[in-house]
């Protein structure tokens, strides 16, 4: 491999990584950013296959929904171990997948 490529795909890993922790989607990281969405979109699908750290976990509801977007007035409950994490209206998406994520590195 070239060097040239591998510094490249070093930068897109990093901004990779930076749109992981930032809790905003694709789109509105890549405008704040400056990036090229299809440029994004490219590195993600051809390196996102070296990050074992993203797994999906099962989601089970214990109870009735009564909002039409899928969260009641009280807001949301979500159980990750032991840990319970009350997620309301508004939340700061950023923080959320910070605390996910640290909640599960002993898995």
């Amino acid at each position: 491999m070239k060097r040239g490529n591998t510094a490249i795909q070093d930068k897109w890993r990093h901004i990779l990584r930076e749109h992981g922790q930032s809790g905003l989607t694709v789109p509105e990281f890549c405008q704040k950013h400056g990036h090229p969405i299809h440029q994004f979109k490219y590195w993600n699908q051809k390196l996102g296959k070296e990050r074992p750290d993203l797994r999906f976990v099962p989601a089970v509801s214990k109870g009735e929904v009564s909002s039409s977007h899928g969260v009641s007035d009280e807001g949301l409950t979500l159980e990750v171990g032991k840990a319970r994490i009350r997620i309301r209206s508004g939340f700061d998406r950023a923080l959320l997948l910070q605390a996910v994520r640290a909640l599960g590195a002993d898995e």
